[in-house]
């Protein structure tokens, strides 16, 4: 999947003013001056600053609409650097918000299986969070890239990614996640002592207190993603009553905002209770994955759950089957 940039040759930084709606106010000429080679100043970064977060929001919450905006943003950001003229605390400022810019567009890519240019768009973001020296962020940006190994089949290399980012990151809640999913690599390659050192360290990294703010890129990490990633390693290594434990509980807690990690874990169970032949139990799993993958243009998920679809042929008069199936060609 290529993002042209022609198809937002029309954005201006005008235009991008939508983005801060309540959260900020930004003068159109302040943004058009500081692109023509005049001062960035703090106000200025100020606003970009409420319109990334709520960029960065955007592709959680309003998936299927947000690549225009974000690349319009990052578009934006990145001219800034080239043109406009900035004082190192500034610049710091504008490679930090390209970073998580650069970061959400990655999701959004590979979350509509354009892996390659998903993996481009994360570089790009580690070399803005190193240009900085932003460790924790960069650390962050490292354990996507793994994360994306793990679902491509590629445990190793998610592990030795990981073992790096876990040397640079400092924030507790940063090591928690960099440690949990360095777990699920070492479950997939059956290293299961592996796997729950690593689990051991994300649940104590979790529970440690700090008086610094949690990094924005990790701020969602929470007890729940701790329970959802243990049952997902459980399941891969066998230990699938106390995985489907884990995961229950972990889907209870999450808010209706997590609606990708809900889908994501419901196409896990699924391919969990086909395994066992609970082709009931696996159809209802399968279609709740579908239904909010598809709702959210979350392709990947949706991917999953067609590959799975051939396994529930032979049983259509299992309940739940047939419409399992009538659900997925209704939703192409």
């Amino acid at each position: 999947m290529h993002v042209d940039r022609r198809t937002f040759a029309a954005y201006s930084g005008a235009s991008l003013i939508a983005l801060a709606h309540d959260r900020a106010t930004l003068e159109p000429g302040r943004l058009a001056d500081a692109l023509h080679g005049r001062h960035v100043d703090g106000e200025l970064l100020d606003a970009l600053e409420a319109m990334t977060t709520r960029a960065a929001d955007m592709g959680t919450a309003q998936r299927q609409h947000a690549l225009t905006t974000l690349d319009a943003l990052h578009t934006t950001l990145t001219d800034l650097l080239d043109h406009g003229r900035s004082d190192a605390t500034a610049l710091r400022r504008i490679h930090v918000m390209i970073a998580r810019v650069a970061t959400t567009i990655a999701w959004w890519l590979f979350d509509h299986e354009g892996h390659g240019d998903a993996s481009r768009y994360w570089h790009s973001a580690l070399h803005s969070a190193q240009e900085v020296g932003e460790h924790d962020l960069g650390a962050g940006i490292l354990s996507d890239l793994a994360y994306q190994a793990v679902w491509l089949g590629q445990p190793a290399t998610a592990a030795d990614i990981l073992g790096h980012a876990t040397t640079r990151a400092a924030h507790p809640t940063s090591r928690s996640l960099l440690h949990l999913r360095r777990a699920r690599a070492h479950a997939l390659l059956g290293d299961a002592r592996a796997c729950h050192r690593d689990l051991s360290a994300a649940e104590a990294h979790l529970a440690a207190t700090t008086p610094d703010p949690t990094p924005a890129w990790c701020v969602w990490m929470s007890p729940a993603d701790l329970m959802l990633d243990t049952g997902r390693c459980l399941l891969d290594l066998d230990r699938t009553g106390d995985a489907h434990h884990h995961i229950t509980a972990g889907l209870a807690q999450l808010t209706a905002r997590r609606a990708k990690t809900t889908a994501v874990f419901d196409s896990y169970r699924a391919e969990s209770h086909l395994r066992a032949n609970d082709i009931d139990l696996a159809a209802d799993a399968a279609a709740r994955a579908l239904t909010t993958a598809s709702d959210i243009g979350a392709s990947r998920v949706v991917a999953r759950i067609r590959r799975l679809l051939p396994a529930f042929e032979p049983h259509p008069s299992v309940e739940g089957v047939a419409e399992l199936i009538d659900l997925a060609r209704a939703r192409g």
